[in-house]
């Protein structure tokens, strides 16, 4: 077994791996380019006899802290420990570029995921909620609008940590399908895809769709109830004017938040008591 970086030529068998995943549904095509030209982090492939069985994506999404997602293996190769091969080999690499921390989110029903990152030594670091909101009903409109931020300040930082969304979270948010801690750096990284606004010190996190159909995201809100309503209410429409298919987000376990949501017709995707979404975190160093 071998592990190298994927090539532009390696895109058909990678590809056809992805058709095996989520009935044909999977999103590597998508973000395929991005992955591959990204700078930072490692799109690697995984070969047995110099054929392409598998490959994931380690991002680094601010100093310190990296992301492992998009794990795909062939069908046939399934159960041959080749996602546990792929797990080692990212933890090593990011021993090796001094990383903090390495997480990576399962589904609650992926009992093998969980347990495989529990036995070397991960921990549970968040339990969460994905609920989403279709576009179709009518939202009201804001009478103002909030500021977009382009610089991130200590006081942004200290405002969010203390926010429901965050502190339940245990300072964790959900930015598209990556979990971040709240901090400066972070949040700066953020910036690079996500928008900030602002308005009567509250905060909007909020990710628009990346096309025309598919997800916007919310990572976060905070304020007093009133601006929390505003913000949310802009977002939602915002989210109708940038041709979204639906506005998402993930929620920690926290009841008043979730019921929030829920008041503005925002639905499960699972079971409202029980989470989706286990994050999952290692300390390399």
């Amino acid at each position: 077994m071998q592990f190298r970086p994927l090539k532009p030529e390696d895109k058909e068998d990678a590809l056809a791996i992805a058709s095996e995943t989520w009935d044909g549904e999977d999103y590597i095509h998508l973000i395929w380019d991005e992955w591959l030209n990204e700078e930072e982090g490692e799109f690697t492939a995984i070969l047995s006899g110099g054929e392409l069985v598998g490959y994931g994506k380690y991002t680094v999404l601010s100093p310190g802290e990296a992301w492992l997602h998009g794990a795909r293996i062939k069908k046939e190769h399934r159960g041959s420990g080749l996602g546990s091969a792929l797990l080692e080999y990212f933890l090593k690499k990011a021993k090796n570029d001094n990383m903090e921390a390495v997480r990576y989110a399962a589904h609650a029903s992926n009992k093998a995921s969980i347990n495989m990152a529990l036995n070397r030594g991960a921990r549970i670091a968040g339990k969460y909620h994905l609920f989403s909101r279709p576009l179709t009903a009518p939202t009201p409109t804001a009478k103002t609008s909030p500021r977009r931020l382009t610089e991130i300040t200590p006081r942004i930082v200290e405002e969010l940590e203390t926010c429901p969304f965050v502190k339940y979270g245990n300072g964790y948010i959900a930015a598209n399908w990556q979990f971040r801690k709240v901090s400066q750096p972070s949040l700066e990284k953020y910036l690079e895809k996500g928008h900030i606004y602002s308005m009567h010190r509250g905060f909007l996190l909020y990710t628009p769709p990346s096309a025309p159909n598919d997800f916007a995201y919310i990572s976060a809100i905070s304020g007093s109830l009133e601006v929390q309503n505003i913000l949310l209410n802009w977002g939602i429409n915002e989210s109708k004017n940038q041709k979204a298919g639906s506005i998402m987000v993930k929620l920690p376990s926290y009841p008043p938040l979730i019921q929030f949501f829920r008041r503005r017709g925002f639905l499960p995707w699972g079971k409202t008591t029980e989470p989706d979404f286990f994050l999952l975190e290692f300390n390399p160093t």
